[in-house]
């Protein structure tokens, strides 16, 4: 009897010490699960990295941190902080992280940024996890390393203006126009599609006239609209008056990206100066 007495417990311990040897030999691993366009403006572009955290453990990891360097092209544009979530004991938890690309970062990688249709996007870095010490034999804390990589369209927006033409008034059309051609280009080589743009001139701070889209011509990689407005006679005479001749266009339309975010369109405002 006392024999098995002892047996028991020297089971008992090899199996907790198999158990506890196989729950160390695992690690909680990141995912990654998609990355998608969350914003697009004519500053910069925010990009969303869909992460998953998985826990091996037979219990919770609380919040942790995570950081790295994002890169195009093997060219280091920014640091990246970010917490991961609580994970439940032997569960996953997904979290997003977004990533925000300023196009002044993106044209300081030079000629050969413009290069390109597609960037090589790269997000590397280490995740650090508080783990323990809930067992024994576990370390207090994890560091999880990770090399994301995903290719995005190359996109450096640059609004245009051309064939400019005032139009004076006449005994057959007393009212004064103006008539140009609105462009949104792209400087790097991704595609891009526009929808009707809204605009409106000002002269000074005095709007002078507004206006839709009369004819939009997409081309992948530039999109132009030619507009034909009739200038405000009630509003010039109070534009002159402030004694400037600079107009300035401010507008909006809509963007989407050929294969890429779903084709989803996102807006896209635009402020900018027009030399007569």
């Amino acid at each position: 009897m006392r024999i098995i007495r002892l047996v028991i417990p020297c089971l008992l311990l090899v199996q907790l010490s198999c158990s506890l040897s196989s729950i160390l030999s695992q690690r909680p691993t990141i995912d990654y699960q998609s990355i998608e366009l969350a914003d697009f403006t004519m500053e910069y572009i925010d990009l969303k990295l869909k992460l998953k955290l998985n826990n091996p453990y037979p219990i919770k990891l609380p919040a942790g941190a995570i950081g790295g360097d994002l890169s195009l092209d093997s060219t280091m544009l920014t640091g990246l902080t970010a917490t991961t979530p609580d994970v439940p004991a032997n569960g996953s938890a997904p979290f997003p992280i977004t990533v925000r690309l300023p196009f002044k970062s993106i044209l300081s990688m030079g000629s050969a940024a413009e290069a390109k249709e597609m960037f090589n996007f790269r997000f590397k870095g280490n995740a650090d996890l508080k783990v323990g010490p809930t067992v024994p034999g576990m370390p207090d804390r994890m560091s999880l390393p990770f090399d994301y990589t995903q290719e995005v369209p190359a996109i450096i927006p640059e609004v245009t203006f051309e064939n400019i033409q005032f139009e004076a008034p006449t005994l057959a059309s007393p009212v004064p126009s103006i008539a140009f051609d609105l462009g949104l280009k792209n400087r790097a080589q991704g595609k891009f599609n526009i929808g009707n743009i809204d605009y409106q001139v000002m002269m000074g701070t005095v709007p002078v006239l507004n206006g839709k889209t009369e004819k939009l011509t997409n081309s992948g990689t530039a999109s132009v609209a030619r507009v034909k407005s009739s200038l405000s006679l009630s509003s010039v005479p109070f534009a002159l008056l402030q004694g400037t001749k600079n107009l300035k266009v401010k507008g909006g339309t809509s963007v989407s990206f050929p294969g890429f975010a779903k084709d989803r369109s996102f807006p896209l405002n635009f402020d900018k100066d027009m030399s007569p």
